[in-house]
């Protein structure tokens, strides 16, 4: 797959999509593609392609894609793992919110909240504080999907955000926390 090369989306696309079919025997090739190759189309595609096979198996090289240096390989290791409900993958996505992409950020809130490890709560109530509005919302939904009662305090500094939408948030997190 390394050498595998094509100008635009749709013939390496649907390359990836007929071997993420073949499933767990796809697996070896396609994190030797995550690992290796040097066009970032290439790795994002086979990271989703893992992601589909759902084999468990794929884990090391969906979580190896979590540090790659492509937003939108990173981007689909994410909702790779989220798929998945990976939880021993929790710790990592919870590093996520650490991210110099906000779009990442806000996914590993969506993700975390999915995978419901509430060992994650104290790394989605630092998002809380986080510049971009729209992790901070994501962050009070995740906690509240968690169900991390230790959280309504910070939550309820959140009602004084700025962005309604992050108020709007913080509220309901604090409601369906039963607060």
């Amino acid at each position: 797959m390394r050498d595998f090369t094509a100008h635009g989306e749709v013939v390496p696309r649907k390359a990836i999509e007929v071997i993420a079919r073949i499933g767990t025997p796809a697996i070896a090739a396609l994190s030797d593609a995550v690992r290796h190759s040097k066009d970032t189309r290439i790795r994002r595609w086979a990271v989703e392609a893992l992601g589909a096979v759902g084999d468990k198996a794929a884990l090391p090289a969906i979580r190896a894609a979590l540090k790659d240096e492509a937003m939108s390989v990173r981007l689909h290791a994410i909702h790779a793992l989220r798929a998945l409900k990976d939880r021993a993958s929790a710790p990592l996505l919870a590093k996520m919110l650490r991210d110099e992409s906000g779009g990442i950020r806000v996914n590993a809130c969506d993700a975390l909240a999915k995978i419901g490890d509430a060992k994650s709560a104290a790394a989605l109530v630092k998002a809380l504080k986080d510049e971009q509005w729209y992790v901070r919302q994501h962050a009070a939904l995740a906690l509240a999907a968690l169900g991390a009662k230790n959280a309504v305090p910070a939550l309820k500094a959140l009602l004084k955000d700025k962005r309604k939408a992050v108020k709007e948030a913080a509220a309901a997190a604090i409601e369906k926390l039963g607060q």
